[in-house]
């Protein structure tokens, strides 16, 4: 569950801030790689508002001031989908570095773009999904779906 702005405004004292701050390292490439709590998947995670959060949603939510949507419109599926938080920027130490909670090294988008990232960025998770009986890595478009029909601005950085 991710929460709102005004929740977060509400939950977020400098003791938490000051805490959450301390588990995450700045490199020099900028990724902001968190040093707490990880999720099943490798992703950062924190206890916030009553229930986990992934940190990247988090840091995300901090740095825009505005809540993240449900939903966005997926040009794969022709339909809304829910949005997920895409790693684009941070391929160092991994082919998608998941413990990175900069904003700047984030993007909005639907599934269906966070694994077209996936498949582009990383041969061992190509050659893992191959061995898949599944077939949506055959069928993934080309074309981004909209993460930003709902009002949220991209931001493009690079890691130095």
């Amino acid at each position: 569950m991710t929460p709102t702005w005004n929740q977060l405004q509400e939950w977020i004292t400098p003791r938490r801030l000051e805490r959450l701050w301390d588990n995450v390292e700045k490199m020099p490439s900028g990724c902001w790689l968190w040093r707490g709590a990880q999720t099943d998947s490798g992703h950062g995670q924190v206890y916030c508002c009553g229930g986990p959060v992934r940190v990247h949603r988090l840091t995300w939510l901090m740095e825009y001031r505005k809540d993240i949507p449900e939903f966005v419109w997926c040009h794969q599926e022709l339909r809304f989908e829910s949005l997920v938080i895409r790693h684009l920027w941070c391929t160092e130490p991994e082919p998608i570095n998941r413990l990175c909670c900069n904003p700047a090294h984030c993007v909005g988008g639907c599934q269906h773009d966070n694994l077209r990232d996936i498949w582009n960025v990383s041969r061992p998770y190509k050659e893992a999904c191959r061995a898949m009986p599944c077939k949506a890595f055959a069928t993934l478009n080309p074309t981004p779906c909209n993460a930003f029909a709902m009002n949220l601005t991209p931001i493009v950085a690079t890691c130095k």
